[in-house]
């Protein structure tokens, strides 16, 4: 996913046609199901990976919505570790403006 950005987003460029889209899945489902992580159809692991951002989405919007409170509650006991950072970054700013628009 660090290697395409779009594809973890989601979106593609005017350059990218559906065709390079959907070799690019199906080379990382390739892979994923090379290193044991399950065998999965390409739609599988789309969803999979949908699943996952939408809920990297709802965990970080809940930490920034807990950091805009006002005092006098429990701070959040989450925290985004490492990988999910990471995740967030390739995802870009667009999709952190969407959690902002969200609190």
């Amino acid at each position: 996913m660090m290697k395409n950005p779009e594809l973890a987003r989601g979106r593609l460029s005017s350059s990218q046609v559906r065709k390079d889209y959907s070799k690019l899945w199906s080379e990382l489902t390739n892979k994923l199901n090379s290193l044991g992580l399950g065998q999965k159809s390409v739609d599988k692991w789309q969803k999979s990976w949908s699943d996952y951002k939408l809920n990297l989405k709802k965990k970080a919007a809940e930490i920034e919505r807990s950091r805009n409170l006002t005092g006098g509650g429990p701070a959040c006991s989450k925290t985004l570790n490492d990988f999910e950072l990471k995740i967030l970054e390739i995802l870009g700013e667009s999709f952190l403006k969407e959690l902002e628009l969200k609190n």
